[in-house]
Order: C-alpha cells, then structure tokens, then sequence
C-alpha cells in the first residue's frame, strides 16, 4: 500500500511486525526460564538433602516430642502452685502482712534513730572527738614506749632497770604477805638472826 499523502507531506509509516525478531526474543526469554527452572530445582535438591533429610526431620519430630512434654510438665508445674497457693493462701497472706508490719516498724525506728542523731548530735559529735583525742594520746604513749621515753619506756629498753623494779616488786609482795601473817608489830619487832660474818 503506498502512503496517503495530504497537503503535499509524507506521513510516516510503522515499520513492519518482524515475526524472526519475536521469535528470538521468546526464545532467550525461554532459555533464562529454563535456566531459572533449573537453578530452583537444585536449590530444592540441596534443601531436600541438606534440611528435609530423614535425620534432620527425626531430630524436628524429637524437638516437638520433647516440646510436648515440656509443656505438659509446666502446666503440672503451674498446677501444684495453685494448689499450694489455694491451701496456703492465709498462710502467704498473713506472711505479707507480717512484712508489711515489719517495714512499717523499720520506718519507726528509722524515723527514732533520726531524731536521736537531731537531738544527741552535739553530743555524739564530742565523743566522737573525744575518741579521736583519745586514740591520738594513745598513738603517742606507744611511739613513747617503743622509743624508751618515761617509766614504762625504760622498763621496755632498759634490762637491769626492768630487773630492778621486779626485784622491787617481789619484795614488796613479800612484805605484804609478811604483814599479812604477823601484823605490823611483828614484822617491827622480829628478832632477826644474828649476823654469822665477824
């Protein structure tokens, strides 16, 4: 068929339905199908070999078992603590009430142990110093014996003065016990034994 011309202009005209071309195209298009069709089909073969293999659905079929079972001990389990709950209502109650009164008299002596910190402040906070003071005279009083300074220092560094007191000191407990059994009188007036050296 020729072109209808109007007004002296050409009018362009469709290129004509080229069947070969369509054909090549559904041909590729079949191919990429095929080749599609293929990589699914070893995909499934890899999952059925890999995931859905007899072992690996027995060990499924156990999980669900063990599943099952567990279930069926929680609610055994949830079960018992009703009934514990039921016949050990009053019981559970009166522990929570008891609780409650045992916080309540916590806050009460709380609320006094404050007070008493308010009222005794001044004087807690003096004997704590006091204690400080304390503890500071006696810090000294070690650094004096260690370093042999006084009476008690010397006793400790000094030997024969050590010797000397507790020779003291056994005399005097051997008056004591002298005045103890004769009196005064007779320890004053004891006839002493004659001196044997010329």
């Amino acid at each position: 068929m020729l072109p209808f011309l109007t007004d002296g202009a050409d009018v362009d005209c469709q290129e004509p339905f080229n069947l070969q071309e369509v054909a090549r195209s559904a041909s590729g298009f079949i191919e990429r199908i095929d080749e599609t069709a293929k990589k699914l089909d070893a995909s499934v073969s890899d999952l059925q070999r890999v995931v859905l293999n007899e072992q690996t659905l027995t060990n499924f079929s156990v999980a669900v078992g063990n599943l099952r079972t567990f279930t069926e001990q929680a609610m055994g389990t949830i079960g018992d603590i009703n009934a514990i709950i039921a016949t050990n209502g009053s019981q559970a109650s009166l522990a929570v009430s008891n609780a409650v009164a045992f916080s309540q008299e916590l806050n009460r002596l709380a609320g006094s142990a404050d007070m008493l910190l308010a009222t005794n402040g001044v004087e807690i906070s003096s004997a704590v110093k006091n204690i400080e003071f304390s503890t500071e005279i006696l810090t000294n009083l070690m650094v004096d014996l260690k370093s042999g300074r006084g009476l008690a220092g010397t006793m400790l560094q000094n030997e024969q003065f050590a010797t000397n007191v507790q020779a003291i000191a056994n005399n005097l407990s051997i008056t004591t016990s002298n005045l103890n059994r004769h009196g005064l009188w007779g320890i004053m007036w004891a006839h002493k034994p004659p001196n044997t050296n010329e």
